[in-house]
C-alpha cells in the first residue's frame, strides 16, 4: 500500500538514516519493510525558536499494516478525461498574456484547432523581460500542471515546497515552446490583431471582425474567449459590455542584506535553495498588505522601452549582488483617486525614471531619511530619498507600517540598513458582463487572482478556465 506521511520535521543537515528512522517511528514499521519517496522538501522558519528546519512529505510503500489511523493513503492520480467540443469551427482566444497562451495550448491539445489573437508583435512580451518562478506549495497537487512543466523543463521543475526561478531567457524559450506545440497541434496565432466587433444573429450566425495592421478580417465561429484583461476597451464598448470596478494595488520592494536572510533561514547552510514565503496582513482600516519574500538574485528594472516609469521585479542575477528583495503589494480596492495620487506623487520631472526610497526603520518611525547605510538599491535607473508615508497617503502607509511590524516580529531578517523602494501601481480588472444575447458567444476570463510571475498559479488558472469553458458549452 502507498501512504502519505506529511509534516515530518527534520534538521537542516539531516542524513538518510535519520529520515528512515523518522518514517519508521511515525508508521511503526520495521527498518527494511518499506520504501519512500520525497514528495515535498521545504525550509521552514520558527519565529519563537528563531531557528529553521526542513519540513518533509513522503510517499511510503509497504506491505505491513499501519496501525496509526492518522496516516492516510496516497491519493491516486486521476486520468484526464477527453472533453468534446461539439462544433466544427475553431474557438477564438483574445490575449497577449501567458494565461491566454496556456488556455489556447489546452484547447489545441484537445484537437480543437484554436486561433489566438495577440495584439502585440511578441506574445507575453512583458513576462519575457521579467522572468518567473515555479512553486508548488502543496505535496498533493494537480499533476497535470507539474507534468506539463516537467515535460518541457525536466529537472528545472522543483519538488513541492521548493522554488525554481526562470530567467527572462529561460522563460522566453518556454513560451516559444508552447507556441510551437500549439501550431503543431493545429492551432494558429495571429499577431498585431485586435478585435473590433462581434455579432450574433438569432443564435445562428456568429462572426468576429478583427483588425491586423490596416486590414480588417472576418471570421465565423461559435465562441470568442476574451482573456485580454480588458485592454481592448473599444471592443467592449461596441459590445455594450459592462465592467465591474478594478482593484488598485500599490507595489514597493524591501531591499536588505542577503547574508541576514541566509543566516536566519538556513543557519548559514547556503547549499539549500532560497525558500519562497507568502505573508499577508489585513489592517483595521480593511486594507490588505501582502509580501512575497525573500527572492535571491533578482533586481528591479524599468519594463518600458521609452521614458515611461514602468518598473517591475526581474528574475535575473543583478550586477550589484548582495541584496535580498521582498515584494510588497498594498490593495486599496477601487479607490482610483488615491491610486492616481500616489503614482503621480512618486514621479519627479527632473528624474523621470527614478524611484523614491527610504530606510525601512525611518518609514516605520515616520522620519525623514537623509542618507542610506550599507544597503544600496538594485534599481538601475536611480533613486531619490523621500518620505514614503507622504506618497502613500495616511490609510495605505498606516496599513503598511502595521503589516511590516508584524512581519519583522515573525521573520526578523531586515537589518537596520534595509530600505523601502517604490512606488508603482498595478490594476487588477473587474469582471466583464456582456448582454444576454452574447453571453453564450463571448466569454471573459481575466486573470486577477495572483502574481504575474507565478507560473504555477497562471497555469492552474488557465486550466480551470479551460475546464469551465468546455463544461458550460
Amino acid at each position: 500500500m502507498m501512504y502519505l506521511v506529511d509534516n515530518i520535521k527534520l534538521p537542516l543537515n539531516v542524513e538518510e538514516k535519520d529520515i528512515k528512522n523518522a518514517i519508521r517511528e511515525k508508521l511503526g514499521l520495521h527498518a527494511r519493510s518499506f520504501r519512500y519517496e520525497v514528495l515535498r522538501k521545504k525550509v521552514e522558519y520558527e519565529p519563537l525558536l528563531q531557528k529553521s528546519h526542513l519540513l518533509y512529505t513522503f510517499s511510503v510503500e509497504t506491505n505491513e499494516f499501519v496501525r496509526n489511523t492518522s496516516i492516510s493513503f496516497l491519493p491516486e492520480k486521476e486520468e484526464e478525461k477527453k472533453r468534446n467540443y461539439p462544433y466544427a469551427s475553431s474557438p477564438y482566444v483574445i490575449s497577449s498574456g501567458l494565461h491566454g497562451l496556456l488556455f489556447t495550448y489546452f484547447l489545441a491539445k484537445q484537437g480543437l484547432n484554436p486561433v489566438l489573437l495577440c495584439d502585440e508583435g511578441d506574445l507575453c512580451h512583458r513576462l519575457r523581460m521579467q522572468g518567473g518562478y515555479i512553486y508548488f506549495p502543496s505535496p498533493i497537487i494537480d499533476s497535470k500542471i507539474e507534468d506539463m512543466y516537467r515535460l518541457l523543463l525536466g529537472n528545472k521543475v522543483p519538488l513541492p515546497g521548493a522554488v525554481a526561478f526562470l530567467s527572462p531567457t529561460e522563460l522566453s524559450a518556454l513560451i516559444d515552446r508552447f507556441i510551437s506545440l500549439i501550431e503543431e497541434k493545429g492551432g494558429k496565432i495571429i499577431y498585431n490583431a485586435k478585435p473590433v466587433f462581434a455579432s450574433n444573429i438569432l443564435g445562428r450566425f456568429r462572426k468576429l471582425i478583427y483588425q491586423v495592421g490596416d486590414e480588417q478580417r472576418e471570421a465565423k465561429m461559435r465562441h470568442i474567449i476574451m482573456m485580454d484583461q480588458g485592454k481592448n476597451a473599444s471592443f467592449y464598448s461596441n459590445m455594450k459590455a459592462k465592467k465591474t470596478k478594478s482593484d488598485c494595488r500599490l507595489r514597493l520592494v524591501i531591499e536588505s542584506r542577503k547574508k541576514d536572510a541566509d543566516h536566519l533561514f538556513f543557519d548559514n547552510n547556503l547549499s539549500l535553495p532560497m525558500p519562497l514565503f507568502f505573508y499577508s496582513k489585513k489592517s483595521k482600516n480593511d486594507i490588505n498588505v501582502s509580501f512575497i519574500f525573500p527572492f535571491g538574485d533578482i533586481g528591479i528594472n524599468n519594463m518600458s522601452n521609452g521614458a515611461l516609469l514602468d518598473p517591475e521585479i526581474c528574475f535575473v542575477p543583478s550586477k550589484k549582488k548582495g541584496n535580498t528583495t521582498t515584494l510588497v503589494e498594498i490593495s486599496i480596492g477601487p479607490n482610483l483617486d488615491a491610486y492616481r495620487y500616489t503614482i503621480s506623487s512618486a514621479k519627479r520631472e527632473n528624474l523621470p525614471l527614478a524611484l523614491p526610497c527610504q530606510k525601512l526603520d525611518d518609514f516605520l518611525l515616520k522620519k525623514e531619511t537623509f542618507h542610506l547605510g550599507v544597503v544600496k538599491s538594485l534599481y538601475p535607473n536611480g533613486i531619490y530619498l523621500e518620505n514614503l508615508n507622504k506618497i502613500l497617503g495616511d490609510a495605505a502607509s498606516l496599513a503598511l507600517r502595521n503589516a511590516l511590524a508584524s512581519l519583522k516580529k515573525d521573520y526578523p531578517y531586515f537589518g537596520k540598513d534595509a530600505i523601502l523602494t517604490g512606488v508603482w501601481g498595478r490594476r487588477l480588472p473587474g469582471e466583464a458582463i456582456f448582454p444576454k444575447n452574447l453571453e453564450g458567444f463571448v466569454r471573459a476570463y481575466w486573470y486577477s487572482d495572483g502574481e504575474e510571475a507565478d507560473l504555477v498559479g497562471i497555469a492552474n488558472y488557465a486550466y480551470g478556465r479551460f475546464a469551465d469553458f468546455l463544461k458550460n458549452l
